[in-house]
């Protein structure tokens, strides 16, 4: 097999990805609705359910300055800016990028939730931290301390001998994710209008008329 037809199938075989995981959350977002309660599917719950509830201790997480992604490579810092822009984007009440991140890098959304507001790091930024803790056997907790010790993201992850562009690739993956779910939730909302509006014709054509014109002898 040539190097082109490779290409060809990784790529093919990353659309499959991307879009068996937005109908995931698509699916994901239509139990939500019609749920009375506030539980996730088990894919998406933090290990501790009472993180909210119990008294936090103090915190050894070392705090970065927010939007570290100035110095970064152009096609890195383009990558990551290009998953934050997408911050607005929502279905159902629930907001997709911590879910597109959830999903690229394993980390269940509650989780991803405190550690954006004990940081104040961007969604973005936690997909490239918490794919370097992945990636490299590290705590979340060790790789910001390793970061404020590095000019930039690139940079620390060379040294865990993982290749940044990996992380381009997830943060393309969950931008992936956000578009495919929300066109495909704008599809289904339309046709399900569009449903509404042809029963509603359907029954307007059946409601008895007069055989008076304007509805009565003589009109």
């Amino acid at each position: 097999m040539s190097d082109y037809d490779e290409t060809v199938k990784a790529t093919g075989n990353r659309l499959v990805v991307i879009g068996s995981a937005a109908a995931a959350f698509l699916a994901l977002l239509v139990q939500l609705r019609a749920s009375t309660t506030d539980e996730r599917p088990n894919s998406f719950v933090s290990a501790n359910r009472n993180l909210s509830a119990s008294k936090p201790a103090p915190s050894k997480v070392v705090r970065l300055k927010a939007r570290t992604m100035s110095g970064e490579e152009p096609a890195f810092r383009k990558a990551i800016d290009a998953l934050d822009a997408q911050s607005g984007r929502v279905v159902r009440g629930v907001g997709l990028v911590p879910e597109a991140v959830s999903e690229e890098t394993r980390v269940p959304v509650k989780r991803l939730e405190a550690q954006q507001a004990e940081t104040g790091l961007s969604y973005g930024e936690l997909l490239v931290a918490n794919s370097l803790a992945v990636g490299s056997g590290n705590s979340f907790a060790r790789i910001l301390a390793m970061r404020a010790k590095t000019l930039t993201w690139a940079e620390l992850s060379w040294k865990l001998r993982i290749n940044p562009y990996s992380i381009v690739a997830r943060a393309h993956g969950a931008v992936d994710i956000i578009n495919d779910t929300q066109g495909r939730y704008n599809r289904q909302r339309k046709e399900t209008i569009y449903g509404l509006d042809m029963r509603r014709m359907e029954n307007s054509q059946n409601v008895p008329r007069s055989f008076f014109r304007g509805g009565k002898p003589g009109g």
